[in-house]
């Protein structure tokens, strides 16, 4: 795991530099079809993917996104009217039953169809009019990584280039240094996490953007560390879930500055009042003050990219809070590299 983590920027690059022609090229088909809308089909770290999907396509494309019902295929064997829908199907091994028998179905159905995956020839592949590689070489951990952020650089690619975006494809040349700036942070992060080697639970929390890697560091807290962690929309948690907020209760903040900064600021004083003990990933200093622990993020940039980057700090804090836990990250219990589920 902590291998995959630190190839991440070599892999971000490799996926710009081998993908972003094929993109292009997608993106001009996916203009000529004039999709009404999108339905995404994902399943685990892939589904989180899918989430930050959905916030980038109807931010950047303008258009209505939703998350794809599989069951309704593979247990219904429902009829969907799909001739004027784009769906895209993410898989990092491309083999989860369900989400290649929903590309299949949406095919038959109307629907232009792409594939998100790290395996070539993979049936995902096979089954989609247009697929993309997301370039992070072969993963051996079992808790996801750089797949993880080469496929939400490829959905990026795929977004901006349909929306003929240059402005925002010249910032995404820059996401393997942010990421190489993450990994500068390794010797902090391992540093912090002891202060955390025997917590029981932790929320993680964020919103708009940075929503998506809320769920996916939670995901990998969970999967590596046997932390009960779940991951929140920060506004949700406000409508519910603080209820069990105890004192001392471990928040992980997820805070860059940006459009949703005031907004976790005024949660992250409540959260305060509250005595949750708060750990927060961001570049505010008004953020700073108020954190138990601070993580800082030592760049600035574009909210529908930077989450690409950011999330790599989340992975480190699940590696080596795994290790303060004497546990094996690489070998997560109950758990196999590819789930198969129908």
């Amino acid at each position: 795991m902590q291998k995959e983590i630190e190839e991440q920027p070599q892999r971000l690059q490799d996926t710009l530099s081998l993908e972003g022609d094929k993109a292009e090229e997608i993106g001009k088909e996916i203009r000529h079809f004039s999709p009404e809308c999108v339905v995404v089909v994902a399943r685990g770290t892939s589904d989180n993917v899918a989430t930050y999907g959905r916030y980038l396509l109807q931010y950047e494309n303008h258009i209505p996104v939703a998350p794809a019902t599989p069951s309704l295929y593979t247990l219904y064997d429902a009829y969907m009217r799909l001739n004027k829908t784009l769906v895209v199907g993410i898989s990092q091994s491309g083999e989860t039953p369900d989400v290649v028998y929903f590309l299949r179905r949406a095919k038959e159905q109307g629907a232009l169809t792409c594939a998100i995956t790290n395996t070539e020839n993979s049936p995902l592949q096979e089954e989609a009019h247009f697929p993309l590689i997301a370039r992070s070489g072969r993963e051996e951990a079992v808790a996801a990584t750089k797949t993880f952020t080469t496929s939400m650089l490829t959905i990026a690619l795929l977004s901006f280039h349909w929306a003929e975006d240059r402005k925002k494809l010249e910032e995404l040349s820059v996401v393997h240094h942010q990421a190489q700036q993450i990994l500068s942070l390794s010797p902090l992060i391992e540093k912090l996490v002891q202060r955390y080697t025997y917590t029981d639970e932790m929320a993680v929390l964020s919103r708009g953007f940075f929503y998506p890697i809320a769920l996916e560091i939670a995901l990998k807290i969970r999967e590596t560390t046997m932390i009960n962690a779940d991951g929140f929309s920060s506004v949700d948690f406000m409508h519910g879930p603080i209820a069990v907020l105890k004192r001392g209760s471990p928040v992980y903040l997820i805070t860059p500055k940006g459009k949703v900064y005031e907004n976790l600021l005024e949660i992250a004083k409540t959260l305060k009042k509250r005595k949750a003990e708060l750990i927060v990933l961001s570049n505010g200093d008004d953020m700073r003050r108020l954190a138990n622990t601070f993580i800082p993020i030592p760049f600035e940039g574009d909210e529908t990219i930077m989450p690409i980057s950011v999330v790599i700090a989340g992975q480190l804090f699940a590696y080596f809070l795994a290790l303060s836990r004497n546990l094996n990250p690489d070998r997560p219990r109950g758990l196999t590299k590819i789930t198969r589920v129908w």
